[in-house]
């Protein structure tokens, strides 16, 4: 499945009372690729990183947590948390899911409806009773009602949130992480890759995070680069 890369987003400079900076260093990186620092408490809101050799760097970020993604010519790697939180919010370790557990979620999310005329679990990852899915979606706008979405895409990444309870799995939350409307021609010529690596990276005041990863020679869209 392809996807298209409009970055309909607020993109603002990084604020000067914060300290806190991720150094990204990105093996085979193409030439005019841009990247963004996505905060997970605004998602709407991204600060745009400052080019170095082999890769970028995002300086003055408020503490918390950040996914990265770095938009190439025609392809477009983002980062996800699938991190699950406990009770008190924090993030746990996650790790693959079983095959009985992967099922109970698809099975639940297939049963569900809404008004995309593509949708799909691209991603999930969990513990022994919570798990998140990332959930994909798209619509044509021209099978809206409005006018200026013709031409366009509607495009959006969700992350669900289920968790076990008294032996049953149910689902507890949905998270908006990007929302964006794109051009059609665009967003039928690009890809999108979705990579852990670059997200769930945690910051305090102060902190100075450094992130390597490989962009991939040929992506697959939707797929998780390994």
């Amino acid at each position: 499945m392809r996807f298209a890369a409009g970055l309909c987003l607020t993109v603002i400079a990084a604020a000067g009372a914060c300290a806190a900076e991720i150094r990204l260093q990105a093996a085979g990186l193409p030439g005019g690729s841009r990247a963004f620092a996505i905060s997970a408490e605004r998602p709407d809101v991204v600060v745009k990183g400052a080019p170095v050799e082999a890769g970028f760097t995002f300086a003055g970020l408020a503490a918390g947590a950040y996914c990265i993604e770095i938009a190439a010519p025609g392809r477009r790697v983002i980062g996800v948390d699938l991190r699950p939180r406990d009770a008190e919010g924090r993030p746990l370790e996650a790790g693959p899911v079983t095959a009985q557990v992967e099922k109970i979620v698809r099975d639940f999310f297939d049963h569900t409806q809404d008004f995309f005329d593509r949708r799909r679990i691209a991603m999930m990852a969990g513990t022994a009773d919570r798990v998140v899915a990332l959930v994909e979606s798209s619509l044509s706008g021209d099978k809206t009602t409005y006018g200026e979405a013709r031409g366009k895409v509607i495009y959006r990444l969700d992350l669900w949130d289920f968790e076990k309870s008294y032996g049953s799995w149910r689902k507890v939350r949905s998270r908006a992480f990007i929302r964006r409307t794109m051009d059609a021609a665009e967003f039928h010529a690009t890809e999108f890759v979705y990579a852990r690596e670059l997200g769930g990276i945690d910051l305090s005041q102060n902190d100075v995070r450094s992130v390597e990863y490989r962009f991939p020679a040929k992506a697959e869209g939707g797929k998780e680069e390994k």
